[in-house]
């Protein structure tokens, strides 16, 4: 009876899903946005962890016209990872440039970002894993608030 109930807690453990970054972990991810000054977007991330705690990620966003203006924007962000039971948190740095384009008019217009924000992720499969971010984008021109939410597949 005690080596059944011991194979039955290692099946158990076998089957949860936790968070064990390792040096070289990386991750690829799709996300959509919501930005107070752009409406809604879909982008793109590269994730790849340098140690344990520590991240960087290049990302791509695309926002939908809003108001005659469409809005890519490219960016590289720095996450510090805190481990928590089932979930890790962090806090967001980041840089990037946001180039806009005036419908119908060719005129284009871009400007070089700072970001800062936050961010929560955890486990839904041993590969995979959902995240939020709410963030925050000081440009030249415009400063918005941005929610990201997405899925990412992670492997090394």
């Amino acid at each position: 009876m005690n080596r059944l109930a011991t194979a039955a807690i290692c099946a158990l453990m076998g089957t949860t899903t936790a968070f064990a970054q390792l040096k070289g972990e990386k991750a690829v991810g799709v996300q959509m946005n919501f930005g107070t000054e752009t409406s809604v977007g879909i982008g793109a991330r590269f994730q790849y962890h340098f140690s344990k705690d520590f991240r960087v990620e290049p990302e791509f966003d695309y926002f939908f016209k809003h108001d005659g203006v469409k809005t890519w924007d490219l960016g590289l962000n720095a996450h510090y990872l805190f481990h928590l039971q089932n979930v890790n948190v962090y806090p967001l740095l980041g840089v990037g440039y946001a180039h806009h384009t005036l419908a119908g008019t060719g005129l284009n217009d871009g400007s070089f970002q700072g970001k800062i924000g936050a961010g929560a992720e955890m486990k839904i499969a041993t590969q995979w894993k959902v995240y939020a971010e709410p963030k925050f984008q000081f440009m030249e021109d415009a400063n918005q608030f941005l929610f990201t939410v997405g899925v990412a597949y992670c492997f090394f």
